[in-house]
C-alpha cells in the first residue's frame, strides 16, 4: 500500500540535496575569499617591507626612482646624438671588432690593408665620435625611457651603446697601432664613460650590456699595453678607470628593477600572461580563474620572497654568492602547486647573472693588477716574482679572486706575465684563455706578452 506522504518525502530529499550543493558552494566560495584575503594581507606586508627598505614596488615607482637631479646636464642627450650619427661598416668582412674580420693577436701588428680600412671607417664616424666625447665630465645620465610601461618598455639604446663601444675599441686599437698612446687612452676612457652611462639604469639587461662594454674596455687595455709603451701617468690613469668600474659595479638596482617588472606581471597577468599561455577564449577564461582564485597573488608572494633572497645573496662575500644562489634556485625548484607555475615562467636566471657579474669583477681586477705589474716593471726594470711585491707602493693589497676569495693568481711567462682568476668553475686551469670555437672552461685574466 502506498502512503499519501511519500511524494512529500521525495520532495524533501530533493530539497535537502540542493541544500547540500548550495552549502558546499558557499563553503568553497568562503574558502576562496578567505584564501584571497590571507594572500592579499601577506602580499601587502611584503610590499610595505620593500618600500620601507627604500626600493620601488610598481613600475610607476621604478620610473620615478630612475631619475637625475633637475637642471643638470644629461649625458644621454650627447650619447643618443652620437648613436644617431653612427655608421655601420660598408665592407664588414675587411674590418675587425665591428665587422667579421678576425682581430690580429694581442701582440700582432695589423696588416696594412686592414689598417687602411679601419682608418677609413673611423673617418666615416668622426661626427659620431666627436659627439660621444661631449659626455666627458658629465655626472648624470637618464635615458628617455618610460619604465612605467613595465614589460613593454623598449631599451633600444642598450644595443646601440654596444655598437658605439665597439667603434671606440677599434679607434683605440688604431691609435695604438699608430703609436698614439695618449689618444688610445682617451678612447678607453670613452668606453668606460659610455659603460658608466648605464650603471644607474635599474634593468638586468642594461647591466648585462654595461658588463659587456666593460669587458670590451679590458680587452682594449690589454691590447694597448701589449702594442704600445705607456708611461706611469697613463698606466695609473687606466688603473684608476678599472678600479672605479669595479667599485661601482653593483646588481642591487638591477635586481630591484627586475622585481618591479615581474611583480607588474603578477598584478596584471593580462600584460604578459596571454603571451605565455597563448590566445583564445578558453585560455582567457583559465587565466581569469587563475587570477580570481588568488593564485597570482600567491605566486607574487612566492616570487617576492625568492627575489628578496637573491637580494641578500648579492650582499654576501663574493666567493659565497654562487653556492648561495644555487641553494635559492634549488629551493624554488622543489616548490610544488599551481601557483608556482607562473613564477617559474617569469623568473630570470639570477644565478647565471651573478656568475657573469663576478666574472666581470674578476676581469677588471686582473687588468688593474696587470697595470700595477707594468708600473712596477717600468720603475724597477724587471717583473715581480709575485703580486705581494707590489704592496704597498703599487697595490694597497693583493686583489682577491671573487670566485674563491684567494688572491688573484700571477704567473710569469717565457715572455711577459699573466694575472688571472680561476673563473666560475672554481678550477685553476693555469690561466687558460677562452676558446670561442671549442668552448669549455677558461680563466678570466690579463696577459702581457713582452
Amino acid at each position: 500500500m502506498v502512503s499519501d506522504d511519500q511524494p512529500v518525502r521525495k520532495k524533501r530529499r530533493k530539497l535537502s540535496g540542493w541544500y547540500i550543493v548550495i552549502l558546499g558552494l558557499l563553503v568553497v566560495v568562503g574558502a576562496v575569499l578567505l584564501f584571497r584575503w590571507r594572500m592579499k594581507t601577506a602580499l601587502q606586508k611584503r610590499i610595505d617591507a620593500i618600500r620601507a627598505a627604500g626600493y620601488p614596488v610598481t613600475c610607476a615607482e621604478l620610473d620615478k626612482w630612475y631619475s637625475i637631479p633637475k637642471d643638470v646636464p644629461n649625458a644621454a642627450e650627447s650619447i643618443l646624438a652620437a648613436i644617431s650619427l653612427y655608421v655601420g661598416p660598408d665592407e664588414p668582412n675587411s674590418i675587425p671588432v665591428v665587422g667579421y674580420a678576425e682581430l690580429p693577436g694581442r701582440t700582432e701588428a695589423f696588416p696594412s690593408e686592414m689598417l687602411e680600412a679601419v682608418s677609413a671607417y673611423i673617418s666615416q664616424n668622426k661626427e659620431a665620435l666627436d659627439s660621444m666625447r661631449k659626455i666627458a665630465g658629465f655626472e648624470h645620465t637618464r635615458y628617455p625611457i618610460d619604465l612605467s610601461l613595465g614589460n613593454n618598455v623598449m631599451l633600444y639604446h642598450a644595443q646601440d651603446t654596444r655598437n658605439m663601444v665597439r667603434l671606440l675599441e677599434l679607434e683605440g686599437i688604431r691609435h695604438a697601432e699608430q703609436g698614439a698612446s695618449e689618444a688610445a687612452v682617451e678612447s678607453v676612457k670613452d668606453i668606460y664613460g659610455l659603460a658608466c652611462s648605464l650603471r644607474a639604469e635599474p634593468m638586468l639587461i642594461s647591466q648585462l650590456v654595461r658588463i659587456a662594454c666593460e669587458a670590451v674596455g679590458v680587452r682594449a687595455v690589454e691590447r694597448l699595453v701589449n702594442r704600445a709603451r705607456l708611461d706611469e701617468t697613463k698606466l695609473s690613469e687606466l688603473e684608476g678607470l678599472l678600479n672605479k668600474a669595479q667599485t661601482e659595479s653593483d646588481l642591487r638596482r638591477a635586481l630591484a628593477g627586475e622585481r618591479c617588472m615581474i611583480f607588474d606581471a603578477f598584478e596584471d597577468p593580462r600584460k604578459l600572461g596571454l603571451q605565455i599561455i597563448g590566445q583564445g577564449g578558453l585560455k582567457r577564461v583559465l587565466l581569469g580563474l587563475y587570477r580570481g582564485a588568488g593564485l597570482t597573488t600567491k605566486g607574487a608572494i612566492i616570487y617576492l620572497d625568492f627575489a628578496e633572497e637573491f637580494m641578500r645573496v648579492n650582499e654576501l662575500p663574493e666567493n659565497e654568492r654562487i653556492a648561495a644562489a644555487k641553494a635559492v634556485e634549488k629551493k624554488l625548484e622543489q616548490k610544488s602547486g599551481i601557483a608556482i607555475l607562473m613564477v617559474r615562467m617569469l623568473v630570470p636566471g639570477y644565478r647565471r647573472v651573478m656568475e657573469i657579474h663576478l666574472r666581470s669583477i674578476a676581469q677588471l681586477r686582473t687588468a688593474s693588477a696587470g697595470l700595477a705589474v707594468e708600473r712596477y716593471r717600468l720603475a724597477e726594470g724587471k717583473l715581480p716574482e709575485a703580486l705581494n711585491e707590489l704592496v704597498p707602493e703599487y697595490l694597497d693589497v693583493v686583489p682577491k679572486d671573487p670566485f674563491d676569495g684567494a688572491e688573484l693568481r700571477f704567473k710569469r711567462l717565457e715572455k711577459g706575465f699573466m694575472v688571472y682568476s680561476i673563473g666560475e668553475d672554481c678550477s685553476d686551469d693555469g690561466g687558460k684563455e677562452r676558446d670561442k670555437e671549442a668552448g669549455g672552461n677558461w680563466d678570466p685574466g690579463f696577459i702581457v706578452e713582452r
